[in-house]
Order: structure tokens, then C-alpha cells, then sequence
């Protein structure tokens, strides 16, 4: 079973259970829900640390002094981040307050020390039943203001792990990652994350209760690529080593030989895949190599680069090579790594802030 980290645009999720919270006397409707959630939801644009794009997902308010939560995986591996709302303001973020990596989840605070932020209140998360009905609320794709609906259709564990997580119907695209999962009250119960590309609308969200623990005043640290921020665990205790005992001098190792990398020449083919918006296709890349400059022809489908050229640098690492790529213009960028017949890495597309994978195997 494949998982699709959706990871871009801001969406909103919304239970209709239990009474009003939208400050009426009767039960809100779907447009009092939208318009009274909106303003706590945000877009967040991260990006490396020569300031290009990386990736785009969304988050949402819980204190009125700028705390954004999202998910881990949307903050993951940038050197800074700025938030954009729905009125048209642009914040920075200043730095991560909390950080749980295993449970997907993220507090961020935003450089606005003078403003009063509108933000969500939390809900109770044991009071969700399965069959609650949700509604989507949010910007998926760039097409702000849609609405979808749907139901929470289970309570489950997460495969692999002792994460539990609402499964829900209401669709979600790329760039739903960091949402808020709300009920009928406007109290978060829940961080939708990931959605299953081989079901039919089998989507899930992380419940608030391990957000909560994360919201506290605190200084925050810089992003994952620089320091490792705080994280919401236990400290594992440090390993005592025993003291080393005399013993024979070991044998001189056979140095291993040399990689040559002419052996990347050749015909890749495979598929690429944005993390960013809903596109994918076929990748054909054909590899020459003068020395340690490589050469790098491809072909697409799909998207809106179909053909050019790609040249760089590689330079040995664990048995094979590692390759920054771009094109002449600058536009497009592909990281990643060479060995045993395969290509496996990351691509930037400038012009449409694009960021996502591909996966090539040697013909």
C-alpha cells in the first residue's frame, strides 16, 4: 500500500458534530464555518538556504502571539519558512518551538511580536465518532474557497507504528498537509497528513492531542537543516562503552578500487512525481560523462517541461555518485544519487515553484 505525503496548499477540515461554536445561537452552516475559520488558516512556503522554493503546505493558528502548527514532513530539511494568510499578509517564521518527527506534527512561531492573531481552539478528541460528518475547506491545488465533503470513517492505528489517526472521506489533494481537522464547535481536533494513492478517498489526520503538548511558550529553534529542533520525547539515555582492551593490530584492508564514472553513461527511464501539485509522468534520462562533469539529456511527460539539458558535477559517496544538476537557464535543478543502475533524487522547477522526486533505472 503506497502513502502520498500531500504536501502544498492550504485545506481545511471541518466536523459538523455538537454545537455551535461560530459565536451564533444556532448550529453554523457551511459558509458560517468558512468564514469564521478562514482567517486562522495559512499557507506555508519553505525554502532552502539560497532562498529557492522547497515546498508549500498549509498550517493553522492556536495562540493569538503567532503559533502556526503544521506537519513535520511540510517543514522538513528548509532553512527558513514565511506564511502567507488569506487576507494577503506575509509573515516569517522565526524559528520551530516544538517538533515531534515520528507523529508528524510541528508548532512554528511567526516574527510578528506586535500583532493579535484570531486562531483556533482546541477540541476534545475522545468526543469524535466515527461517522461525523467533515467538510473540506481550504485552497487544494490554488483553488481557494472549495468545499468538499465527507465522513470520518474510522479510528485507527497507523501500519508500522503506535500512531492513532482519524481516517476520513473528504478529499484531499496536495497541499492539504498541516490543515486543521475542526468540529461543529470550531475546535481543532486534528492535522490531516497523508492520503492512500492506491484507495479510493482513504485519507487520515493526526489527532490534536499529540499537537497539544507542543504549544508552549518557549524560544524557538532554528529549522531542521540547521540545528535539530526540540523534540517531543524522551531523551534516550547515552550508551556506556566499555574500555577498549589491548588486542593484535588488524590487517591492512585492500584498498577498494576506484569508481570510474563513466559507468553512469547510458539510458534512464522511470517516473517523476510533484510533491507539490497534482502532476506526474514518465522520465527518460540520457547520461554522458567527460571526466566528473556529467551530461544529463531528459525527456517528460506530463508537466511543462518536455526536453533539455542538465549538466553538473559528481563526486563519490557510499559506493556511488552524488550529482547536482541544472539547466542553462537556471530553471530547473535535480539533485540526487547514482548507484547500481539507478537514479534516485530530488528536482526544483523555478518558474512554477515546483519541488518534487523521480526514480530512473538504467535501461
Amino acid at each position: 500500500m503506497k502513502f502520498l505525503i500531500t504536501t502544498t496548499l492550504p485545506l481545511l477540515l471541518v466536523v459538523l458534530t455538537g454545537s455551535s461554536g461560530c459565536n451564533r445561537h444556532s448550529s453554523p452552516t457551511l459558509s458560517d464555518i468558512a468564514h469564521d475559520s478562514s482567517k486562522s488558516v495559512v499557507t506555508i512556503i519553505t525554502s532552502d538556504a539560497m532562498g529557492r522554493p522547497l515546498e508549500q503546505g498549509s498550517g493553522f493558528l492556536v495562540t493569538s502571539d503567532g503559533k502556526v502548527v503544521t506537519n513535520y514532513h511540510v517543514i522538513a530539511g528548509a532553512d527558513s519558512a514565511m506564511v502567507k494568510f488569506s487576507d494577503g499578509g506575509i509573515y516569517g517564521v522565526e524559528g520551530i518551538i516544538r517538533a515531534d518527527k515520528e507523529k508528524d506534527v510541528a508548532v512554528l512561531k511567526l516574527k510578528a511580536s506586535e500583532r493579535e492573531f484570531a486562531f483556533l481552539p482546541r477540541g476534545d478528541t475522545a468526543q469524535v465518532r466515527v461517522g461525523d460528518e467533515v467538510v473540506a475547506i481550504g485552497s487544494p491545488l490554488g483553488l481557494e474557497g472549495t468545499v468538499s465533503t465527507g465522513v470520518v470513517s474510522a479510528k485507527r492505528t497507523m501500519p508500522g507504528s503506535q500512531i492513532d489517526v482519524f481516517q476520513i472521506t473528504a478529499p484531499i489533494s496536495p497541499g492539504s498537509s498541516g490543515g486543521a481537522l475542526l468540529n461543529a464547535k470550531g475546535e481543532v481536533i486534528g492535522v490531516p497528513f497523508v492520503q492512500v494513492v492506491s484507495g479510493q478517498n482513504l485519507n487520515f489526520a493526526v489527532p490534536i492531542t499529540y499537537v497539544s503538548p507542543l504549544i508552549v511558550d518557549a524560544p524557538p529553534k532554528p529549522f531542521p537543516s540547521g540545528s535539530p529542533p526540540v523534540m517531543a520525547k524522551k531523551a534516550t539515555p547515552k550508551r556506556v562503552l566499555p574500555l577498549p582492551t589491548e588486542q593484535p593490530p588488524a590487517a591492512a584492508k585492500t584498498a577498494a578500487p576506484a569508481l570510474d564514472p563513466s559507468e553512469l553513461n547510458g539510458t534512464y527511464s522511470g517516473i517523476w512525481q510533484s510533491t507539490i501539485f497534482a502532476a506526474s509522468g514518465a522520465a527518460v534520462m540520457t547520461v554522458t560523462t567527460e571526466g566528473r562533469t556529467v551530461h544529463a539529456e531528459i525527456a517528460l511527460t506530463g508537466g511543462q517541461v518536455t526536453r533539455d539539458t542538465l549538466t553538473g558535477d559528481v563526486s563519490e559517496v557510499g559506493g556511488g555518485w552524488s550529482v547536482t544538476l541544472k539547466t542553462a537557464a537556471g530553471d530547473l535543478y535535480a539533485t540526487g544519487i547514482f548507484k547500481k543502475g539507478v537514479f534516485e533524487g530530488d528536482y526544483d522547477y523555478v518558474p512554477a515553484s515546483d519541488h518534487g522526486r523521480w526514480g530512473l533505472k538504467k535501461d
